[in-house]
């Protein structure tokens, strides 16, 4: 119940999907903390303690725009990878008391300022030692959120959603031109958790936001949140992150779960693929060069089994002695995957298909050797370039129908 005592406030029947707006992330405060436990109620309670400083009517179940004197404070709580995360954007000299007025969550959640420990209190031996406090002038996630809600203005500007699907990856793509290249961000210290980091890309994390920013478009459903949530749909077998395990590591296990997802279809084999007799082994056998594995020594057993269950399957390739001919059956925002000669792997490299306006079917990706996303040489011309690379599988992204 609100002060006035005739209105009520009840967070459980607010929207679950985060709006859309606008919040430039750039020179804000910005404060993350994890936790080994976060009760579900802490985010609404909040908003309801909070209620009279909230902006433009922005909120929803986990998260809220709060605004006063100027400043504004966005507060997010995700309840899945067990973190809250404040940015507070205003004028340096006041912002620092807005984050004060906003530490209303309580010392427990954000380990700062004593004098709000009252609201929340009961929760305190939950998390009170637990929480472990980021705090960076302007972290990663804010400046991938930041991207993020740039993309989505600028392809509902241009109405990109009413392109095919590929056409419409075509154009999110090449926004990620000169991108950094940065290998490894989808690891990380304990259990698996779905990271998403737009700021550096190497050549899976490419492709996959750029499909999953495409989706989400399509499925008129832009939140952060939903395309979180598609990444996870598509980066975990069946769609549920379960543990480590549960990632897809190998691009031919990537691709066989998304098309049964019908995310993709493997049309190598119709486009001429001929068979690709590969055996995937480097995971199991190498666990040294995994953080998880040396962490969770438990899990090799369980990736050798999914192993010869990738083995157990046929697998489609074109040569690379065939692929200029093949590429006229090739369109924009295809997936390709550079099939690799290397013991133990399928493919050892990913990217994008995209036709320039002379008609060249060129090769979009983030290079390793170049160190950004480019949209490189036509793709028979690149793959002559890596000896390594004996040819390509091709997955083409499937339309997808409008959640409402």
């Amino acid at each position: 119940k609100l002060d006035n005592k005739m209105d009520y406030l009840i967070p459980d029947l607010f929207s679950k999907a985060e709006p859309d707006f606008e919040f430039a992330y750039d020179d804000t405060l910005a404060f993350q903390y994890h936790y080994d436990f976060l009760p579900s109620n802490v985010i609404s309670r909040f908003i309801v303690k909070m209620h009279p400083f909230i902006c433009d009517d922005i909120y929803w179940r986990t998260g809220v725009m709060l605004a006063d004197k100027g400043n504004k404070a966005l507060v997010k709580a995700d309840m899945y990878d067990k973190k809250t995360q404040r940015d507070i954007k205003g004028e340096e000299n006041i912002r620092r008391e807005f984050l004060s007025i906003t530490a209303g969550m309580g010392a427990s959640m954000f380990l700062l300022r004593p004098q709000f420990t009252s609201l929340l209190l009961r929760h305190e031996n939950f998390y009170s030692a637990r929480g472990k406090a980021l705090i960076t002038a302007q972290n990663k996630e804010s400046r991938t959120k930041e991207a993020f809600h740039k993309i989505i203005k600028q392809a509902k500007a241009g109405d990109w959603r009413s392109l095919p699907l590929g056409e419409c990856m075509g154009n999110i793509g090449l926004l990620f031109v000169g991108t950094e290249y940065v290998a490894g961000t989808l690891e990380g210290e304990g259990p698996e958790a779905c990271r998403v980091d737009l700021t550096g890309l190497d050549c899976v994390t490419f492709f996959e936001n750029v499909l999953c920013i495409s989706r989400i478009l399509k499925k008129d459903k832009t939140s952060f949140d939903d395309f979180k949530g598609e990444i996870s749909f598509t980066r975990y077998r069946e769609g549920t992150l379960t543990d480590y395990t549960s990632r897809l590591h190998y691009t031919s296990d990537w691709i066989y779960d998304n098309e049964k997802k019908k995310v993709v279809r493997n049309i190598t084999k119709e486009i001429g693929g001929e068979e690709f007799p590969f055996k995937v082994s480097f995971m199991s056998k190498n666990p040294h060069f995994y953080q998880s594995l040396k962490e969770f020594p438990e899990f090799i057993e369980t990736i050798a089994m999914l192993e010869k269950e990738i083995n157990k399957r046929k697998h489609w390739y074109i040569p690379k002695s065939k692929i200029k001919e093949a590429q006229k059956h090739i369109q924009t925002g295809d997936i390709i995957a550079l099939a690799t000669d290397k013991e133990g792997l399928d493919y050892g490299h990913t990217g994008l298909a995209y036709q320039d306006e002379r008609g060249k079917m060129r090769f979009l990706h983030a290079s390793q050797r170049k160190k950004k996303v480019l949209l490189d040489t036509e793709l028979y011309e690149y793959m002559q370039s890596i000896e390594t690379h004996v040819g390509i599988t091709v997955a083409r992204p499937l339309e997808v129908k409008q959640v409402k």
